[in-house]
């Protein structure tokens, strides 16, 4: 994936702005770091992002990152940049166009969702499938090889999947 994700902003970068719409926890700190460690760039994020990734950092994570509300993203505005906002925070055509009239140049809108892989969209000019949590063969996976004693599912499929692991003769129950 970060190849891929390196691959679509250096093709951008020259031509205009790069904003990456994605939830705010655990995906946005993933795109933090790709776009650290392969692109060489530090992004600019929204408030909500920003306070996320500090906690991350406070917990050993080193990720490099702008608020977008200091005075260094007022700097870093001024030139081609690559954004991450939170996708719900967002209309896609409204925000792109928004942006564009703004810059004065082309704002090119890119999604992370694991959804992307089956639902295409026209709002994003690059929709990239990442998921950041487990299927449901990765999940059976993982409590295969950490044999726990207790397993306390949620979710919306929470209930069956108890039951299937019930079946596998795991202690698994649902909670509210």
């Amino acid at each position: 994936m970060a190849e891929i994700v390196k691959r679509e902003v250096m093709s951008r970068i020259n031509y205009g702005n790069i904003i990456f719409s994605a939830y705010p926890t655990g995906k946005s700190q993933e795109l933090i770091k790709i776009l650290n460690e392969y692109c060489g760039i530090t992004p600019v994020v929204s408030n909500k992002i920003s306070e996320i990734s500090e906690k991350y950092n406070k917990n050993g994570n080193k990720l490099n990152f702008i608020n977008s509300d200091s005075d260094e993203a007022t700097e870093t505005l001024k030139s081609n940049f690559v954004g991450i906002v939170s996708k719900s925070s967002i209309n896609p055509y409204e925000f792109r166009s928004r942006m564009t009239a703004f810059y004065g140049k082309p704002t090119y809108l890119m999604s992370l969702s694991g959804w992307n892989l089956k639902c295409r969209s026209d709002k994003y000019d690059v929709a990239l499938p990442m998921s950041d949590h487990a299927d449901y063969n990765e999940l059976i996976e993982y409590v295969e090889h950490s044999n726990p004693k207790s397993i306390y599912v949620f979710g919306a499929f929470a209930e069956s999947f108890s039951n299937v692991l019930r079946l596998k003769g795991y202690n698994s129950q649902k909670v509210k």
